[in-house]
């Protein structure tokens, strides 16, 4: 366990009136959504400090009361560290999601403090291997018998630092091996360039047999864009029956329903290796024993293809059916692997999808015959309540046409990426929308739909 640090002197922190109020408030909206009370994750410990500890702080204060400037505290306002310990836990609980490195810094401020952070399991589930393995190994053992959330990249931990090799990427998923049967979430998101990234860094997690399953592991995110090898893994020995969260972007797995029957959520961004027709059969397969899904954001990359597909090979190709599928999200990468997406739309049967969006990286402006094309499937869609779009999909008369024929459409939102005026505005407000702007985008909104069907 890495030592204790002790300051020499103790710094009275101040919250004003204004302070304490926002907090309070901030505080109530997190409490609403937890599961569990708040005071469950408290340390059953006074946050009153002992005699002893007050006494010495009185002893060091009058010290060093004459070679430094006190500093009242503001009228009304109280130090920081008489905080309860449920609010300290919320504090710090929302400092972890922005960085990993708040439990080891608030766990050095003073000893009630530490002891929060300490008697608080949830604060060291996730971890960032890194050099620092005493501190892995207090992570660790801190979380207690909670599960753990592993994260590794290759952007380094400080900014002087160089970009880590492929060993050390290595050993330091290798360090959290042991632990694999506690694992709740994996994060690997790499982009810089490593030959065979992916067979170095899985290859512990392709044995077969029930030491390599994770039981636990409910969100699985893979990452790497710049791969350029197409060999297909096998995780976990077919065995992650938990595993509903699932983003993939330049590695091919083996889709087996042992680890992918049970996904709710997938963005999957399919690498073209092979030629159109098979990568399109590749991807029904899929998302045909991940039926279950709810959100769904899908894309091709690549430019490896054969001939255009012609009809007869389209007929033949079987089409899958999605029921739960509410979300669906249209990715449009640059190179030439829009055809694949368009084929793949109309052998999607989502009958009760209720937002779509349109994604487009590019600021380059789709083709028009390409959006008339991309709009065309989803025409008419009897459940379809909501409509976003990046402006390089937008186009004024294929996109209100496609408005038209939504009967129950209440919600458009258009992401700006330019500052010229965005028309034609006035032919959606003719259809009932009223318009207002917000970070940087356009949204359109009606109530009273079906007075407004007009299908075109």
């Amino acid at each position: 366990m890495p030592p204790q640090l002790k300051r020499c002197r103790r710094t009275n922190l101040t919250l004003d009136s204004c302070e304490r109020r926002v907090l309070a408030d901030k505080v109530n909206v997190l409490q609403a959504g937890l599961k569990s009370p708040v005071r469950s994750l408290a340390p059953s410990f006074s946050t009153r400090r002992s005699r002893h500890t007050s006494t010495c702080s009185q002893v060091s204060y009058a010290k060093t009361r004459s070679s430094r400037k006190v500093v009242d505290a503001l009228p009304g306002g109280s130090t920081a560290q008489e905080l309860p310990a449920d609010i300290l836990i919320l504090i710090f609980r929302l400092g972890v999601k922005v960085d990993d490195e708040v439990p080891v810094s608030a766990s050095q401020v003073c000893f009630h403090w530490r002891r929060v952070a300490i008697s608080c399991p949830l604060l060291w589930c996730k971890l960032r291997p890194d050099g620092r393995v005493n501190l892995s190994r207090s992570r660790i053992a801190r979380r207690r018998s909670l599960p753990l959330d592993i994260e590794i990249d290759d952007s380094p931990r400080i900014p002087s630092c160089t970009t880590p090799t492929l060993a050390k990427l290595h050993s330091q998923l290798s360090s959290t091996l042991p632990f694999l049967s506690s694992w709740h979430s994996l994060s690997i998101n790499i982009t810089s360039h490593y030959p065979y990234l992916w067979n170095t860094l899985l290859s512990k997690l392709c044995s077969k047999g029930s030491a390599s399953s994770a039981p636990l592991l409910r969100r699985l995110s893979l990452v790497y864009p710049s791969n350029d090898d197409d060999k297909e893994f096998l995780l976990f020995g077919e065995q992650a029956p938990r595993l509903q969260d699932l983003r993939l972007h330049g590695i091919r797995l083996r889709w087996t329903p042992g680890l992918f029957e049970n996904l709710v959520h997938l963005d999957y961004i399919h690498q073209v290796v092979t030629p159109s027709f098979e990568a399109i059969q590749e991807v029904l397969s899929m998302l045909a024993t991940s039926s279950r899904l709810q959100t769904l954001t899908i894309g091709f990359q690549g430019t490896a293809r054969s001939s255009p597909i012609s009809w007869n090979v389209r007929k033949h190709i079987q089409s899958v059916t999605l029921p739960g599928l509410r979300k669906l999200t249209l990715r449009f990468l640059p190179g030439n692997s829009t055809r694949e997406l368009l084929v793949l739309l109309k052998k999607l049967k989502l009958p009760n999808l209720a937002e779509l969006r349109f994604a487009n990286p590019s600021p380059s402006r789709l083709p028009r015959k390409l959006l008339a094309k991309v709009f065309r499937p989803f025409r008419y869609h009897p459940t379809l309540r909501s409509v976003a779009l990046d402006e390089a999909c937008y186009h004024p008369r294929h996109f209100c046409g496609f408005v038209q024929s939504l009967a129950v459409l209440s919600l458009i939102s258009i992401t700006r990426t330019s500052t010229q005026p965005l028309q034609p505005v006035e032919q959606l407000l003719g259809l009932g929308f009223r318009v207002r702007r917000q970070r940087g985008q356009l949204v359109f909104w009606r109530e009273h739909m079906s007075d407004l069907f007009t299908p075109s």
